[in-house]
This record gives C-alpha cells, structure tokens and sequence, in this order.
C-alpha cells in the first residue's frame, strides 16, 4: 500500500467495521483463489483451512462463508465444508468417497 485509502477518515470510523468485513472477504477470496491454483491437480482430495485463514486474519463469519461458498457454486464448483466447519472443500467434479469418509 502505497498511500492509506481516502475512505480512512475521522468521519468513517463508524464504517470502519463494514470496511474490516469487506477487506476480510477480499483475503479470503484471494486465499481460495490462490489455493485452488496451488491444488488444481489433486483439488477433489484437498481442503481449504478455515483455521489457519482465521489464525492469519480474522474468524470467517457464517455469513461470510455463506457468501463465498455460493459465488464459487454460481461459477460451477462444487462445495462442502468439512471438519465443523474448519476446511472447504472446492471441487470441479462430483467428488467420490474422499469427501463421504472425511
């Protein structure tokens, strides 16, 4: 970052919430995207750590989760989230018993 954002301002800080939850979906986003790159070979088999996402960042909201996993279904992936909702799943294929066994 270069310079801050105009948005950081005196008068936004009661905004300043919506912008942290706007800047964590932007990571979380990039982190998927940057997975799904890393795992394309073996996607089906692989997960998404929720966990470690959070350690790095911030808590993933329902909500949030919510959002991201339907944008990755609208573009025709395949999601399931695993291990008390700790890891996503993100698949081009209809998984076989990797998923079922987890």
């Amino acid at each position: 970052m270069k310079t801050f954002p105009s948005k950081l301002t005196p008068k936004n800080v009661p905004r300043f919430s919506q912008f942290a939850q706007e800047r964590l979906a932007c990571y979380l986003r990039k982190e998927i995207y940057e997975f799904m790159l890393q795992h394309h070979e073996k996607l089906s088999e692989s997960h998404f750590d929720l966990t470690g996402f959070a350690a790095r960042y911030s808590p993933v909201p329902d909500e949030l989760l919510d959002k991201i996993v339907e944008e990755l279904e609208e573009s025709g992936w395949i999601c399931k989230r695993m291990f008390g909702n700790t890891a996503l799943c993100i698949s081009n294929v209809e998984p076989q018993s990797y998923w079922d066994e987890i």
